[in-house]
């Protein structure tokens, strides 16, 4: 009568499996709240955060990006994601519209720029 019951204890591998599974599936359910607990308040303002956040989502940006490069000579140079012929149509879209992806494009930008003048 000992392994009738319908209540059984789990064994080892039985429960380690269900805490992996309780945990997948707590941590896809608390991810996509974290802008409300994590960050300051108007995260669509901000943006701290919206990378995997549904509600980011939800709207949609546009614009324009222009870097000017400044040498010690004074010489400037201008640079639009746009006139780039190493991006892609989705990477230019993406180096406008988003703050990291323009980070990472003048980055690297800037390590070019820096290899050519040290080249001259």
């Amino acid at each position: 009568e000992e392994g009738r019951g319908v209540a059984r204890r789990l064994r080892g591998r039985q429960l380690r499996l269900l805490l992996c599974f309780c945990g997948y599936f707590g941590w896809h359910l608390v991810w996509p709240l974290r802008h409300f607990v994590l960050y300051a308040p108007g995260v669509s303002w901000h943006e701290e955060g919206h990378l995997h956040a549904w509600h980011m989502k939800l709207r949609s940006k546009g614009g324009w990006a222009v870097l000017e490069a400044v040498e010690a000579g004074g010489r400037t140079t201008l640079y639009t994601p746009t006139s780039d012929r190493h991006l892609t149509y989705g990477q230019v879209k993406k180096a406008i519209d988003r703050p990291h992806a323009f980070l990472l494009w003048t980055t690297g930008l800037a390590r070019l720029h820096m290899m050519v003048r040290k080249e001259r």
